[in-house]
């Protein structure tokens, strides 16, 4: 079977990833490199550089179970964080 995937982002890759078991799979996106808005780039800073992961950078186990399983049969590492979010917008009060 013959399988087309459009978008390289985290959920084509896990696709492709799953399908490529079964099916003849073929991947197409309109960017030059895979991960969708998910990606890293180097940043130069005043201690030198550093990596910045860019786009999804939080998920946790009970939210996206088939993404963590993957992520541990990957042998990508994780860790626990806090997040929160804040909004100020002093021209309409809020």
């Amino acid at each position: 079977m013959k399988v087309a995937i459009v978008g390289s982002g985290i959920s084509g890759l896990a696709a492709a990833r799953a399908l490529a078991r079964h099916a003849d799979v073929h991947l197409y996106d309109g960017a030059l490199r895979p991960g969708g808005h998910c990606y890293t780039v180097e940043v130069e800073g005043p201690r030198g550089g550093c990596a910045a992961d860019m786009g999804f950078i939080v998920h946790n186990r009970e939210n996206y179970p088939h993404f963590s399983r993957m992520l541990r049969e990957l042998g990508v590492a994780t860790r626990a964080t806090s997040m929160a979010f804040s909004v100020s917008l002093p021209h309409q009060d809020l």
